[in-house]
This record gives structure tokens, C-alpha cells and sequence, in this order.
């Protein structure tokens, strides 16, 4: 069984952060094998040393204590995620990075944040381009945190009205080309959108899980039987 967590922004809402916790354990009392973030675990991260909050390094002890006990967890990046390369993360997740495919049960799952498949929305595309591009990270890197938080926030929260207008409608045709094109999944899981849906894309089955922000509760796959 995979419990997957997708846009918990935890940082935006107090109570995530409990009911963040509190998934954590339900992974553990349900036996899950996997835990995947799926993207957007915080309200806005980079993942490089010395940059998380007090917050964040409890979060992410949460999940190493459920890699210490024997759950494989995965960060896979989304668009509130920068730079991915703390040894802190390292240590609390077993896989990070953008695409993560994995097998349960004899079916095999594709998981990604899904913020770049609207094509649509070039303003958003060009601003993931530059901001997670290798001289962003040189930059990010050189100056102090001090300096550059307050201009990750603001260029952030300019595109963020942006990004909703696109978000709320969910690219069907943008994700049915790409996921009828794939050829190692029988599902596609994505965040992002905020809200669930399900559809399928010639073989692919494809499933958009609702932010754990809203609900406060994991996904677990494959879904169990009614």
C-alpha cells in the first residue's frame, strides 16, 4: 500500500501541521509500505542547507522517523520546491526528484506534481524554467538567505494569481496527451490541481488527488475495496 500526501503547504494553515503528523502515524498503523509527497509538502521550500525553518526540519523528521521504521518515502518535486539537495533530505527520503515510478501490487504507478503539463500557461512555464535553473541555483547558493527569501516570496506570490487562473480548470487534454504517450505506467497520479478527478487515457488511468490542505488526510493506493 502507497499513502500519498500531495500540496499540504503546511506554513499557511496551523492545523496541517498536526494533521500532517497525524498521517504520518495513520501510514504507519495501516502498514503502508510507501509514503510519497507529491509535491508542495510546504508553502514555499528550498531544500538546501540551512535554508528550512524550525517547522519544516520537525516535518521532515516526521518522515525520516517513518524511514527508520522500515517505510520507503519519496519526495517528488513540485512547484513550491527549489532545489532538492539538502543531506537533511537525503536522510528523512529515499527517493527525490521529479518523476517517480514505482509498482504495487502488480500495477504500475507514474507520480508527478503535474504543474508542468498546461501548456497554456506559458508565464508559469518560463517562470519554473529560470527558477529552478542551474544559475538560479549558483545564485541561490552565493548570496545570503536573508536577501534572496524576500525575492523567492515575492516573485512566488506575483505568479501565484496567475497560476490559479489555469489551476482550477484542469488541463484534460494537456494530460491526456502525456499520459497516453507513456509507456511504463498503468497510472498516472498527479497533485497540483487541488481537486480530484479521474479520467482515462487510452491504457493509462489517470488520478488527481484533492490538496491535503483542504482534506487533512492521505490517499492510499491502490484504493481499497468498497
Amino acid at each position: 500500500m502507497i499513502a500519498v500526501v500531495a500540496d499540504a503547504h503546511i506554513g499557511e494553515r496551523a492545523e496541517t501541521f498536526s494533521a500532517f503528523r497525524a498521517a504520518c502515524a495513520e501510514t504507519c498503523a495501516r502498514g503502508a509500505g510507501r509514503f510519497v509527497v507529491l509535491g508542495d509538502l510546504f508553502r514555499f521550500f528550498i531544500g538546501l542547507p540551512g535554508w528550512a525553518s524550525p517547522e519544516q526540519v520537525e516535518v521532515l523528521e516526521m518522515v525520516r522517523g517513518l524511514k527508520e521504521a522500515g517505510v520507503r518515502t519519496a519526495y517528488v518535486e513540485g512547484n513550491r520546491d527549489f532545489f532538492l539537495r539538502d543531506p537533511a533530505l537525503a536522510q528523512a527520503f529515499d527517493f527525490i526528484g521529479a518523476r517517480l515510478a514505482v509498482e504495487e501490487e502488480g500495477r504500475r504507478y507514474v507520480f508527478m506534481h503535474g504543474d508542468g503539463l498546461n501548456r497554456r500557461d506559458r508565464r508559469y512555464r518560463l517562470w519554473r524554467a529560470v527558477s529552478k535553473s542551474g544559475l538560479t541555483y549558483g545564485v541561490t547558493r552565493l548570496l545570503p538567505r536573508r536577501l534572496l527569501l524576500p525575492v523567492y516570496r515575492w516573485a512566488e506570490a506575483r505568479l501565484k494569481g496567475t497560476n490559479f487562473q489555469y489551476r482550477k480548470r484542469v488541463p484534460e487534454e494537456d494530460i491526456r496527451a502525456f499520459a497516453s504517450a507513456l509507456t511504463d505506467a498503468d497510472a498516472l497520479v498527479l497533485g497540483h490541481f487541488h481537486q480530484p478527478f479521474a479520467f482515462e487515457a487510452g491504457a493509462v488511468g489517470v488520478l488527481g488527488l484533492a490538496a491535503f490542505r483542504e482534506t487533512g488526510k492521505a490517499v492510499y493506493l491502490p484504493p481499497e475495496a468498497p
